[in-house]
This record gives structure tokens, sequence and C-alpha cells, in this order.
């Protein structure tokens, strides 16, 4: 999980920081990104999740990449989602494993997310999780593919 600094809060965040004692916390410089972050491999969505309350007004945008659900317990349209200013992604994507006797497939959902805090991003992987949203759009739609209309149809 990344979480984008706004460029003029990284000196006052970092004053911020310095005044939790019990914890280290580093703002990075992202080279891809050209933008100041700080990053966690923290899981956002586990029960276990603990991080520093970073107040909003220092936030630019919280991303996760490639989080990755089994889909034998996430059955969900491909597309994108959108939910209180956050965006979802969802692509399906086929994994192969070899136990040693035989090589099975295996289908998960992976997920990106694009959010303004860390609230929303919670709240649109919970909405998506549960089936409460639909895709924005939807690529099943356009990988199964639609008839064109026959000449006869068409209209110059």
């Amino acid at each position: 999980m990344y979480i984008y600094i706004k460029p003029e809060a990284v000196e006052e965040l970092k004053k911020y920081l310095e005044g939790l004692d019990q914890v280290k916390i580093a703002i990075e410089y992202g080279t891809e990104s050209g933008r100041n972050l700080i990053s966690t491999h923290q899981n956002p969505f586990g029960i276990t999740f603990s991080m520093v309350d970073i107040p909003e007004e220092f936030i630019e945008e919280i991303t996760i990449q490639d989080h990755q659900i089994d889909n034998e317990n996430c059955t969900r349209i491909e597309g994108i989602y959108r939910h209180e200013g956050a965006v979802l992604q969802c692509h399906l994507q086929i994994i192969l494993t070899n136990n040693g006797m035989n090589e099975c497939a295996r289908d998960i959902m992976v997920i990106s997310i694009t959010a303004p805090n860390l609230k929303s991003l919670q709240t649109i992987y919970t909405q998506f999780r549960l089936g409460k949203i639909e895709p924005e759009e939807n690529w099943e739609v356009d990988q199964v593919g639609q008839e064109s209309p026959s000449d006869e149809d068409k209209t110059e």
C-alpha cells in the first residue's frame, strides 16, 4: 500500500511523525511516481491492520496494487468499480500450480484500488467483496463480444 503525500504537506508531516515516539515511519521519494509517499506491506483489509493515523490533510491519495483474492471466495465481474471517490479495478488471472504430482489452474481476482483516504479504500473493498456495488465499466461484456450490425442494418 502506498500513501502519497501532498507536496506542500511533506515537511509538516515529517514534524508530525517525529512527535510520535513509539512509531518510526519514513517518507520516501518514489522514483517511478515522482511523488513523496509512505510505503507499507500491511494488508489494510485484515483484522490485524494497525497503522498510525495519518491526518487526511497530508494525504493526496492511497493506492494498493495487485491485491489477490481467491476467486472461489469472491466471484465478481471484471471491470472498474467506483464508490465514494475510490476506484477499484478488478481482473481475473489464472495461476498454474504444481503440487509435485500434477499441474492445476486456480482462478484469482486481482484488484488495484486508488482512494482519497484509508476509509474510502476500505469501504470500496468491503462493498466489492460483499457484491454491493456493480462495475461502471464491465470488461466481461466487451470480452464476450457483441454482434456487430449486419450490413443490412447499417445506415449511411
